[in-house]
């Protein structure tokens, strides 16, 4: 059973940081938009600095994985930030939808919740159970937040 929960929250944990970084990718594309305004380039700064980076890090420094996984994490990082500043023609057109991102976003939540709250189950861990709630909540509010499709 722990085998289980940890793998949902090293899945958690891959979903977070490529979702972190495709959202870099995002708001950096917008900040360099001809009509992009000064908070344009202050949330791709705020958010790259407070969420990417020290997801990067985070990644780089897990201990239960081996330094070529965690450096393949760091630079699959660092691909899905160039593909979604770039967002190629190659790429699907509604993987850059905003309906797509808050599925996404709630899914990995899901994962980030079975994870945490089956450790706290198992561990009786206040942070594990603090994790596992706040990620309940982030995806709820993602789910009732997504725009509908046309």
């Amino acid at each position: 059973m722990l085998i289980g929960l940890r793998l949902c929250l090293w899945l958690g944990m891959i979903s977070l940081h490529i979702g972190f970084a495709g959202v870099a990718g995002v708001l950096l594309r917008r900040a360099h938009l001809p009509l992009a305004r000064p908070f344009d380039r202050a949330l791709a700064v705020t958010h790259t600095c407070l969420l990417f980076l020290p997801s990067t890090v985070l990644a780089l420094s897990f201990p239960d994985w081996p330094f070529p996984a965690r450096l393949g994490l760091a630079l699959a990082g660092l691909l899905m930030v160039w593909l979604a500043a770039t967002q190629p023609t190659w790429t699907p057109a509604g993987l850059w939808q905003r309906s797509f991102g808050h599925r996404d976003f709630a899914a990995v939540m899901l994962l980030a919740a079975i994870g945490g709250l089956g450790l706290a189950s198992a561990a009786a861990s206040a942070a594990a159970a603090i994790v596992g709630a706040a990620a309940s909540i982030a995806g709820a509010a993602s789910l009732a937040t997504a725009p509908s499709r046309a």
